[in-house]
């Protein structure tokens, strides 16, 4: 089980280092082959991280915990720029069975780098699948859709996020 937990945070950690730092609209890029212009590019983020479920009851419960994000935005002059964030989420959680669940809520974004002046703050709504481990850890996959409710820079910001994880159920 170690070996397996070892193994999937590795994958993940070198699949989000492998992103470039600028992408221009004609280069590859590393979700998908893109030669469009920037405001055609849908492109998917990727992040790993720890999260604490606080279950309700049998069919609830409530979620939060940080998640390292490499994103790319397209800025108002249709550059794209790829940095990183701690995505801080506050997720209501509904079990729907068989290790799959849905979730939704708010989320504080922060800059690593510039902790105090640089958050923002919006609205998730998640799709994951768990793979159980035991009572209390799981692994997770999970598609996340994201929209900024503040706009600090200009962004364009409705954003899919592609996360992997630990999930410790408390």
């Amino acid at each position: 089980m170690k070996k397996l937990l070892i193994l999937t945070v590795l994958s993940v950690l070198t699949t989000v280092s492998a992103r470039a730092e600028t992408i221009d609209a004609n280069k590859l890029s590393v979700v998908g082959l893109v030669n469009a212009s920037a405001s055609e590019i849908d492109e998917v983020n990727l992040g790993a991280g720890a999260l604490i479920n606080l279950q309700i009851n049998r069919l609830w419960s409530i979620e939060t915990g940080g998640l390292y994000v490499d994103k790319l935005i397209e800025l108002p002059n249709d550059r794209l720029v790829d940095y990183d964030v701690i995505h801080i989420p506050v997720l209501f959680r509904y079990q729907f069975g068989n290790g799959f669940s849905g979730a939704f809520g708010p989320f504080m974004e922060v800059d690593p780098d510039d902790l105090i002046d640089e958050q923002e703050f919006g609205l998730d709504l998640a799709l994951t699948k768990d793979f159980i481990f035991n009572n209390r850890t799981n692994m997770f996959v999970e598609g996340r859709y994201s929209s900024r409710i503040t706009d600090n820079d200009g962004a364009d910001f409705d954003q899919v996020m592609l996360l992997a994880g630990v999930r410790l159920n408390i």
